[in-house]
């Protein structure tokens, strides 16, 4: 958890400014020059944000439908199977997403809405927040006793909003003083925090930690997790 989240705060500070800049300089044709100062040109700069908002429309959609609906079969699922893979296929996500804005920066001719496609879709699809969040707090509701649930709990509380000030911070440090304001940089610096975190839970975490869930060997993974009766149970 604190991985992802430090991943996540460290672009925090840069994301939207990587959208505006490719809005700028791809969709809209305008020079580096000018695109590097929007703020001194307020008629560029409103004829920007009006495409780099109908692309956040979209790509919220693209990667928040998909997890609201695998939501449905997470935790049931999850209870039964354990809780390791649905946290895998969510960090898998997150990371082939930081991954594909590596690319994205990489590629003058592709434009912003590029980035849905190739990594916001991506990303939804393998359960997103849904999966990483709701994955991690089970996961320590099964590995703790009642007594001491609601202070390992809130450990990880502390520990995954302690990279909300730090993260941010470190980012803006790393972007404007280590890596020459570069959006590649700070995304592979992304893209390596959630490899480790990926590697972190294939490692650390068991697969199955009760008694009642079960093995994966032997299932079809498809038919198994899109049983209706997952989102009976939920609803």
């Amino acid at each position: 958890m604190w991985l992802y989240m430090m991943a996540y705060m460290i672009t925090s500070v840069v994301e939207q400014a990587f959208f505006v800049y490719k809005s700028c300089r791809v969709d809209h044709g305008y020079s580096e020059e000018i695109c590097s100062n929007l703020n001194k040109n307020e008629s560029i700069k409103a004829e920007v944000q009006v495409t780099v908002s109908n692309f956040h429309q979209w790509n919220n959609i693209a990667g928040h439908v998909a997890p609201i609906i695998l939501a449905l079969f997470f935790g049931n699922w999850s209870d039964r199977r354990g809780r390791k893979l649905p946290l895998i296929f969510g960090l898998l996500g997150k990371f082939i997403y930081s991954f594909m804005i590596v690319i994205n920066s990489m590629m003058d001719t592709w434009n912003l809405n590029t980035v849905i496609y190739t990594a916001s879709l991506p990303m939804g699809m393998l359960g997103g927040d849904v999966a990483i969040f709701g994955s991690c707090f089970s996961y320590i509701s099964d590995i703790t006793s009642v007594q001491q649930r609601t202070l390992r709990i809130t450990i990880l509380d502390v520990v995954y909003l302690s990279t909300m000030p730090t993260g941010v911070a470190l980012g803006s440090y790393l972007y404007s003083n280590v890596v020459n304001s570069s959006y590649t940089i700070m995304f592979i610096i992304n893209t390596t925090l959630l490899a480790l975190a990926i590697i972190y839970s294939l490692i650390r975490l068991k697969w199955q930690v009760l008694p009642e869930q079960q093995s994966l060997a032997g299932i079809n993974l498809l038919t198994d997790f899109f049983d209706k009766k997952h989102v009976i149970a939920t609803i």
